[in-house]
C-alpha cells in the first residue's frame, strides 16, 4: 500500500509538472532566433567544417574515437572521484583506504592505456596516409 501511494504521488506531481511547464512555455514572449553551431559537425585536421561529399569512413571513424575519448576521459573522472570518496570515508580502515587507492590508481592506468593506444593507432594512420600521397 505504500508504495502505491508513493507512485500515485509521483504522477501527481509529473502530470502537474506536465501541464504547467507547457502552459509557461506557450505564454512567454517570442525572443530572437538563436542558430546554434552542429555539435557533431565532422571537420577536417585545421577545424573546417566538411561537406557530404569530403566526409569518408576514415573521418567518421575518427570522430567516433574522439567521442569514445570523451567518454573514457568522463568515466575516468568519475573513478577517480569515486576511489578518492572511498579513500576519504574509510575512517581509518585500512581495506577501505586501500581499496580507495587502487580505485584511483587503475583509472589513471586505463587512462594511459586508452591515452596511448590512441597515440599508436593515430601515428599508424597519419603514416598510412603520408605513404598515400
Amino acid at each position: 500500500m505504500r508504495y502505491l501511494k508513493q507512485i500515485f504521488v509521483f504522477f501527481l506531481l509529473f502530470s502537474c509538472f506536465a501541464v504547467i511547464v507547457p502552459a509557461a512555455l506557450a505564454t512567454s514572449t517570442p525572443q530572437e532566433t538563436v542558430d546554434l553551431e552542429n555539435p557533431i559537425q565532422l571537420t577536417d585536421s585545421k577545424g573546417k567544417a566538411l561537406k557530404d561529399a569530403d566526409i569518408t569512413p576514415a573521418v567518421i571513424i575518427g570522430t567516433v574515437i574522439r567521442s569514445f575519448l570523451g567518454l573514457v576521459g568522463g568515466l575516468s573522472l568519475v573513478m577517480m572521484v569515486w576511489g578518492g570518496f572511498q579513500w576519504l570515508t574509510s575512517a581509518g580502515n585500512e581495506e577501505k583506504v586501500k581499496r580507495g587507492t587502487q580505485t584511483m590508481m587503475w583509472s589513471i592506468i586505463g587512462l594511459i592505456v586508452v591515452l596511448a593506444s590512441y597515440l599508436l593507432v593515430n601515428t599508424v594512420f597519419r603514416f598510412l596516409q603520408g605513404a598515400q600521397s
